[in-house]
Formats: structure tokens, sequence, C-alpha cells
């Protein structure tokens, strides 16, 4: 009996500390959200100064320019150029078994996995070239970039 209620006391204690944990952790997650719809408007307001920025940069005044000195601190932005880059890509699987589907219709007795390798690289960046302004700002005191 003693220990019966020994082990309810335990889990009273145990319940009510879960209970605790919960709403710090509520708590915590309200703070994150918060601070996540602040981080989005943040990234929306950037975008629209980007977007200004680049209709600047469009002017032939400005086709030379390709880093913005910030003043009153060492940082920079460096500016890329619509079609001068490649944006970040990824494969699906169908659009791989495609690619190695075409190469393979073309390639004949020649084919070979060197040659399909690079007929796929060729293929994606074709679609990759950024057709968009972009602009990373680099703090060389920390040797961090931005985006």
């Amino acid at each position: 009996m003693f220990e019966d209620a020994f082990k309810q006391e335990k889990m009273e204690t145990a319940k009510a500390e879960l209970k605790e944990r919960l709403r710090v952790y509520r708590s915590l997650d309200d703070q994150i959200r918060e601070i996540n719809k602040t981080v989005y408007d943040l990234r929306e307001k950037r975008k629209m100064v980007e977007l200004e920025m680049a209709d600047y940069l469009k002017s032939p005044h400005f086709s030379n320019v390709g880093v913005l000195q910030i003043e009153n601190d060492s940082s920079y932005i460096r500016v890329q150029r619509p079609g001068t880059y490649l944006k970040p890509w990824s494969l699906s699987k169908r659009d791989l078994q495609n690619y190695i589907d075409h190469y393979f219709e073309n390639a004949g007795q020649r084919a070979n996995r060197k040659d399909c390798f690079e007929f796929i690289i060729q293929q994606q960046k074709a679609n990759a070239v950024e057709t968009d302004f972009k602009f990373v700002r680099t703090i060389p005191t920390e040797n961090v970039e931005s985006e």
C-alpha cells in the first residue's frame, strides 16, 4: 500500500513537471512563430527594395556596376545580373529518366556514361539560367554572405 501511494505521488509529480514543460514549449513555440512572421515581413520588404534596385541597375548608366559599396560599414552587395549566373537546381526522377532516354535515343553506338552525364548537366544548365537580378550582401568582418 505504501508502494502504491509512493508510485501515485511520483506519477502526479511527473504529470505536473510534464505540464510545466508543455507550457514552456508552448511559450517558446509562440515566440518562434511571432519571430517567423516578422522575418517573413522583413524578407518581403527586402524583396521590394531589391526590385527597386534592379530597376535602377537596368539603366545603361549602371550597366557596369557589379558591386555596391555600403556607406558607414565595410559591407557590400554583389550584383548578379540576369543571364549571368545559374540558380540552384535539382532533378526529379522523371526528368532524369527523360534526359537519359533522350540521350540514348540520339547517341546511338557512341553512347557512354561520361557523355550522358555531361548531356544531362548541359540540359539542366540551359534551364537554370537565372532571369532576375540577385543581390548578395557580404560583411567582410564576419566573412558571411546573406541572401
